[in-house]
């Protein structure tokens, strides 16, 4: 079996004497749910949740001539923590909303003068929430949409 993630964004996988490819778009509607918890489509909401019935229900002619190409990419590209099930899913959406909830409630709290304090300690504890606020947000809010909303305008970056 030949998989291969394609420069335009499609998934692309040789098996069982067959070509099957996912297209752009889905490939990123599953990745923002699996990294950002972003909900899916009825479609993608069937495929994650094993319902072959509903998925083949729900697709167009191009996903549904694709269909093994989602169970490769799902089996070996999401976590199985966020798929298998209904449950899983709404699981793993909630989760990741109580997430980008913590984070923006840690960039309201944080002090944003602790790169201008004398305080040594302050200064310190400041940059190393800033640093991890940072790792949060190419996670949580790659297009930093919370960010900027939160943010003084000084640490604020174009989307």
């Amino acid at each position: 079996m030949d998989i291969e993630l394609q420069s335009d964004g499609a998934y692309s996988i040789e098996a069982c004497g067959g070509a099957f490819r996912i297209r752009p778009e889905m490939v990123k509607a599953l990745v923002d749910y699996s990294e950002r918890g972003v909900p899916v489509g009825d479609f993608l909401r069937a495929v994650l949740s094993n319902n072959l019935i509903d998925a083949c229900g729900w697709a167009d002619i191009d996903n549904l001539r694709n269909l093994p190409a989602f169970a490769v990419f799902v089996r070996w590209e999401i976590p199985a923590i966020c798929h298998g099930s209904i449950q899983r899913i709404d699981d793993w959406i909630e989760r990741k909303r109580i997430e980008r909830e913590a984070y923006a409630h840690a960039l309201v709290n944080l002090d944003w003068s602790f790169s201008s304090t004398s305080d040594h300690r302050a200064a310190t504890v400041g940059r190393e929430t800033f640093e991890g606020l940072r790792s949060m947000q190419k996670k949580l809010d790659p297009r930093r949409s919370i960010w900027n909303s939160i943010v003084p305008p000084e640490y604020q970056e174009a989307s």
